[in-house]
This record gives structure tokens, sequence and C-alpha cells, in this order.
């Protein structure tokens, strides 16, 4: 019974050197580290883009319950 190495068992993603060719293993990994940046920046602009969203939505909410207490506070104090 012939054992196989590991690598046939593996997919080529996965192998250190596809087909031990280690310039092949230099841009699959290029590949690689640009796809994942790309990823990251992605997530990134997600993220500043969902916190300024935020920011503003408490900056507006805050400024209408202040608007809305002036208003109570005015209109009934200068009924008596």
């Amino acid at each position: 019974m012939a054992l196989l190495s590991r690598a046939a068992y593996e997919p080529a993603s996965r192998q250190p050197t596809p087909d031990g060719n280690p310039e092949e293993h230099r841009k699959f990994y290029e590949r690689y580290i640009k796809g994942a940046k790309e990823r990251e920046e992605a997530r990134f602009a997600v993220k500043k883009s969902l916190y300024s969203s935020g920011i503003w939505l408490a900056i507006l909410t805050l400024r209408a319950n202040n608007d809305i207490k002036y208003y109570c506070v005015n209109r009934f104090s200068n009924s008596f």
C-alpha cells in the first residue's frame, strides 16, 4: 500500500508551494494579501460610515430633545 503525501490531500491553496514552484507561491500570497487588504479597507469604510451616521443621529436627537424642552418650558411658563 503506497502512502500519499500530505499535499495530495490538501487543496492547492493550502499547499506551501503550488507544484513546488516558489515563484507561483509568492504570486499566490501576494494576491492573497492584496485581497485581504482590500477587504479590510472595505470593512473600515463601512464602519466609518456607520459611526458617522450614528454620531449625526445622536447630535440631531439631542438637538431635537433640547428644542422640545425649550418649547414646552416657554409655552407653559408664560401662561400663568
